[in-house]
Parts: C-alpha cells; sequence; structure tokens
C-alpha cells in the first residue's frame, strides 16, 4: 500500500496524474472540485518538496508534500491559513 502511495505522489507531483486540488482534498474537508490553488511552489517532490494554498468556501489552508524514508513515502498536509 506504501508503495502505491508513493508511487501515486511522484504523479502527482511531476504533474502526471491527480491535482493538488485532490491532493488538498482530503486535508482540507472540501471536495476537490470546490478548491482554488494558488501561490505553488511548483518545486518537485523529491526536490526539497512542494507547497502550495488551498481555497474553498472563504477558508484558506497552507498545504506541503514532501518524501520521507527509504521508500520516499510521501507526506501531505493542510493546516488554516493565519491571517
Amino acid at each position: 500500500m506504501a508503495r502505491i502511495m508513493a508511487i501515486g505522489v511522484a504523479l502527482l507531483m511531476t504533474g502526471c496524474a491527480a491535482s493538488l486540488e485532490r491532493a488538498s482534498a482530503g486535508h482540507t474537508g472540501c471536495l476537490e472540485t470546490d478548491i482554488v490553488i494558488s501561490n505553488d511552489t511548483g518545486k518537485p517532490i523529491f526536490n526539497t518538496g512542494r507547497s502550495w494554498q488551498a481555497e474553498c468556501h472563504g477558508k484558506k489552508f497552507v498545504c506541503s508534500a514532501y518524501a520521507s524514508g527509504r521508500d520516499g513515502a510521501e507526506n501531505i498536509s493542510c493546516t488554516p491559513r493565519v491571517e
């Protein structure tokens, strides 16, 4: 399972598969169709990580992704943005 997730995030971060909206959805409580992405650093996950802002229904979240561990398992997190 971890290998499948690592592959999925590797594809996500290179732009080949899922979107940042999809990656943010489970961490914000919003549907991916309701999320607007901005301030994307655009850095691939294997190059110091990536960060972006996700916004839905007037709420803003700061999200990040980075690889860790020997198998490159991804870590994605979003937290409410401090204004």
